[in-house]
Protein backbone atom coordinates (compact mmCIF):
# COMPACT_ATOMS: atom_id res chain seq x y z
CA UNK A 1 0.00 0.00 0.00
CA UNK A 2 1.65 3.53 -1.31
CA UNK A 3 0.99 6.43 0.87
CA UNK A 4 0.52 9.44 -1.85
CA UNK A 5 1.60 12.79 -0.67
CA UNK A 6 0.09 16.39 -1.31
CA UNK A 7 1.84 19.36 -1.77
CA UNK A 8 1.33 22.73 0.10
CA UNK A 9 -0.45 24.32 -3.18
CA UNK A 10 -3.05 21.16 -3.15
CA UNK A 11 -3.94 20.90 0.74
CA UNK A 12 -4.18 24.81 0.70
CA UNK A 13 -6.41 24.48 -2.44
CA UNK A 14 -8.12 21.91 -0.89
CA UNK A 15 -8.48 23.75 2.51
CA UNK A 16 -9.59 26.83 0.92
CA UNK A 17 -6.32 28.54 2.48
CA UNK A 18 -3.15 30.70 1.32
CA UNK A 19 -0.38 28.45 0.23
CA UNK A 20 2.33 29.75 2.45
CA UNK A 21 -0.10 29.87 5.54
CA UNK A 22 -0.06 26.12 4.80
CA UNK A 23 3.81 26.18 4.87
CA UNK A 24 4.15 27.94 7.98
CA UNK A 25 1.72 25.45 9.81
CA UNK A 26 3.99 22.53 8.50
CA UNK A 27 7.29 24.74 9.52
CA UNK A 28 5.95 25.30 12.62
CA UNK A 29 4.74 21.29 13.11
CA UNK A 30 0.97 22.20 13.56
CA UNK A 31 0.65 20.26 10.02
CA UNK A 32 2.82 16.46 9.90
CA UNK A 33 4.37 16.96 6.93
CA UNK A 34 7.95 15.79 5.56
CA UNK A 35 10.19 18.58 3.58
CA UNK A 36 11.63 17.43 0.55
CA UNK A 37 14.31 19.57 -1.03
CA UNK A 38 12.25 22.89 -0.54
CA UNK A 39 8.90 21.37 -0.67
CA UNK A 40 6.64 19.89 1.84
CA UNK A 41 4.99 17.20 1.20
CA UNK A 42 1.49 16.24 3.30
CA UNK A 43 -0.63 13.02 3.71
CA UNK A 44 -4.43 12.93 3.10
CA UNK A 45 -4.42 11.32 6.64
CA UNK A 46 -2.87 14.20 8.16
CA UNK A 47 -4.63 16.86 6.49
CA UNK A 48 -7.95 15.06 7.95
CA UNK A 49 -6.14 14.95 11.32
CA UNK A 50 -5.52 18.65 10.77
CA UNK A 51 -9.31 19.37 9.94
CA UNK A 52 -10.66 17.14 13.23
CA UNK A 53 -12.62 19.28 15.41
CA UNK A 54 -10.72 18.37 18.43
CA UNK A 55 -7.25 19.66 17.04
CA UNK A 56 -5.88 22.80 18.73
CA UNK A 57 -3.87 24.12 15.85
CA UNK A 58 -7.67 24.73 13.52
CA UNK A 59 -8.74 27.67 16.38
CA UNK A 60 -9.37 30.77 14.86
CA UNK A 61 -7.00 33.76 15.39
CA UNK A 62 -9.75 35.23 17.95
CA UNK A 63 -9.10 32.00 20.33
CA UNK A 64 -5.45 32.40 20.26
CA UNK A 65 -5.18 36.14 21.10
CA UNK A 66 -4.21 36.64 24.88
CA UNK A 67 -6.40 38.45 26.97
CA UNK A 68 -4.81 41.42 26.39
CA UNK A 69 -4.67 41.83 22.80
CA UNK A 70 -8.71 40.73 23.46
CA UNK A 71 -9.49 44.19 25.68
CA UNK A 72 -7.58 45.99 22.83
CA UNK A 73 -9.32 44.75 20.32
CA UNK A 74 -12.90 45.52 22.41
Amino acid sequence: MSTTYLTAAQVAAQLGEDVDNIRRRCARGQIPAKKLGHEWRITQADVDAFMRPDNAAVKSPRDRMSARQRRRAS
